[in-house]
């Protein structure tokens, strides 16, 4: 185990999850707001469980680390495109960005994913 991307990974979780609830305190949030909770608790969520994964070994982090880590480009898509002005909807970059994510999470969970494609040689 490495120390240095272990306490970097803490370090990161604790910072966003700070972040992300200081925002989740404040009264009256419009919408830029919740998109950015939105996106910052995947960015928390990924930190959480990449430091489970890298702390514990559990191969079950990893997994959800990587479910997170697809769902971060729709959060981040989403609280970005809120800036532009008369951007309503997604647009094709969101259905792209979805259909993409699908794909990703059907790999994420295949069971030939879970094995490493190249095993012993015995």
């Amino acid at each position: 185990m490495d120390e240095r991307n272990l306490q970097s990974t803490l370090l990161g979780w604790i910072t966003l999850l700070a972040i992300t609830i200081s925002v989740l305190l404040r009264r009256d949030k419009d919408e830029r707001q919740k998109l950015f909770v939105f996106f910052s608790g995947n960015v928390t969520l990924y930190y959480l469980f990449s430091f489970l994964h890298l702390w514990q070994g559990e191969p079950l982090y990893e997994r959800l680390a990587l479910v997170v880590a697809v769902i971060i480009p729709q959060g981040g898509l989403r609280f970005f495109r809120a800036f532009s002005s008369g951007a309503r909807g997604m647009g094709r970059l969101g259905g792209v960005a979805a259909l993409l994510g699908l794909i990703l999470l059907v790999a994420v969970f295949y069971p030939a994913a879970m094995r490493p494609a190249v095993g012993p040689a015995v």
